[in-house]
């Protein structure tokens, strides 16, 4: 059991070996990112539960599962904000807080954390089919939504099963609670099956698109 600084955030699910930029503006992020840079870098990125508008500046309610990262790159800017990469370490429980959040003399949230392990695949032709399978569905969706992936986010074709999942569930376009799912799945296997499943019914719809595209005329006026 550790206690670490937690970064609560409204619309982000950070996955384990992702790397995940962050820029920091308030205060007490500040403090947490020059903190972790001249410490051990870690920090726990977790979502906020709903309802956090309420208690913003507070110490609003945040999921128990989350993902613990490292810090790989620090830029502060002239004004004091900062630019931040995390590079995901492990998925770990945010534990019940024993005492107050806030570390003395700290802006920012302490919490208690374990280990939540996750379980990777026995290597098999049904895994590495299933691993095809996302690998490529994701690389359509992309081409087909006109999506562009910065070098810094793109996920090497040698990925791991644990790797591109994680990778595809950080970066792929949905609601934030649908990827807190994701996470707090710990069975590699049907996670990956749960997100095949996203990217078919969000690829659904950009085929149909591009079947339409195929009749328009080039000059729209002629319709």
């Amino acid at each position: 059991m550790r206690r670490i600084p937690i970064f609560p955030l409204p619309g982000t699910v950070f996955f384990p070996h992702v790397a995940l930029p962050l820029h920091l503006f308030e205060p007490r992020y500040r403090q947490m990112g020059e903190d972790a840079s001249k410490g051990d870098g870690l920090l726990v990125v977790v979502l906020l539960k709903p309802g956090w508008k309420r208690d913003y500046e507070g110490t609003p309610a945040v999921h128990k599962m989350a993902t613990l990262g490292r810090l790989v790159e620090h830029e502060r800017l002239e004004d004091g904000r900062l630019n931040i990469v995390l590079r995901g370490v492990e998925r770990v429980r945010i534990l019940e807080p024993e005492a107050s959040e806030l570390a003395e003399g700290k802006l920012y949230r302490v919490r208690s954390i374990e280990t939540a392990r996750e379980h990777p695949p026995e290597p098999s032709e049904a895994t590495s089919a299933l691993l095809r399978a996302v690998r490529s569905r994701w690389k359509e969706l992309l081409h087909k939504s006109g999506r562009f992936e910065p070098e810094s986010q793109r996920v090497s074709e040698d990925a791991s099963f644990e790797e591109l999942v994680n990778h595809v569930a950080t970066f792929v376009d949905l609601p934030p609670h649908v990827k807190q799912e994701l996470l707090d799945e710990d069975n590699l296997i049907i996670r990956a099956a749960r997100l095949e499943g996203h990217l078919d019914e969000q690829l659904k719809f950009w085929r149909t698109l591009s079947r339409f595209r195929a009749f328009s005329p080039d000059d729209p006026s002629v319709n």
